[in-house]
């Protein structure tokens, strides 16, 4: 297969966050789907990266580590903005980077158990033993909340958990970032990293500031191929990419059950993303 057929997913999640799959599934499927290259993202976690690696490895997928972390701008027009940063291809062993993982695990920790008195205020008694039982390995994530919701009956679905309690009654506001976009940005340059914005459009505002923004930040590139998006957001985001001298990755975000639609390679992603910044 010349390289111009090759096919790549390089924003993919494992049970080491909220993903369904063990990273070494993960992988297995990626290799079932037909790819040549693949990059496991966790939400604030690289837990799962060895694992994964080491099944590349055998597989013969090419393996980019990567992490997908969570920041939060504090002030300017974006102030108290919510924003995804994909870091590809770091150091493990960095240790200002996993101090921060550390940091925002913490974070994680703390926000939980508000989360739990939030459900209770509903009238709803949920245990946080039960969430982590359902983490398991893994980061806690609103995904463990609705799926112990499903096995008490709140809801069937993880779709109408999500839209029932996290579109409702439970806030979401009370979700606060440990890092800023710039120090983000700054931790994945020292690790020797590349910092990319995940799925621009989720954010509900003007994509092009915000691309600005983060540009003048010092970020790397942008996510510019994604299933959400149609044509013209893909076209929108590659012009903008060029304009500010950014590179440009993609991925399909996959899960496995709590986003059943998607699947690994579902987003056609040429594999010169990966010669030109990772080979």
């Amino acid at each position: 297969m010349n390289n111009f057929n090759k096919r790549i997913d390089l924003h993919t999640h494992s049970k080491y966050s909220d993903g369904s799959f063990t990273p070494k599934e993960v992988v297995r499927m990626a290799k079932e789907a037909g790819l040549s290259a693949i990059a496991l993202t966790d939400h604030d976690t690289h837990a799962g990266i060895k694992e994964a690696k080491e099944e590349a490895e055998k597989l013969g997928i090419h393996f980019i580590p990567g992490v997908e972390l969570s920041t939060k701008f504090k002030e300017g027009s974006f102030a108290k903005t919510d924003i995804h940063i994909l870091c590809l291809n770091f150091d493990l062993q960095n240790e200002k980077f996993n101090k921060n993982l550390e940091k925002i695990r913490e974070d994680r920790h703390n926000i939980n158990l508000k989360i739990i008195e939030a459900f209770k205020a509903e009238g709803i008694e949920l245990k946080y033993e039960e969430i982590l039982e359902k983490a398991g390995v893994g980061v806690v994530m609103k995904v463990h909340f609705v799926e112990v919701l499903i096995d008490k009956g709140y809801a069937s679905s993880h779709e109408e958990a999500f839209k029932r309690f996290f579109s409702g009654p439970i806030p979401t506001n009370i979700v606060s970032r440990v890092l800023e976009p710039r120090e983000c940005i700054e931790i994945i340059k020292n690790s020797g990293g590349l910092s990319f914005l995940a799925h621009p459009f989720r954010y509900k505002m003007d994509t092009g500031a915000l691309i600005d923004e983060l540009t003048s930040l010092g970020i790397d590139g942008v996510e510019v191929i994604y299933p959400t998006h149609s044509e013209e957001d893909t076209e929108f985001l590659m012009q903008k990419a060029k304009e500010n001298n950014l590179m440009m990755t993609g991925g399909s975000d996959f899960h496995g059950a709590s986003r059943e639609r998607i699947t690994l390679g579902c987003v056609n992603v040429p594999y010169s993303f990966i010669e030109d910044y990772f080979l």
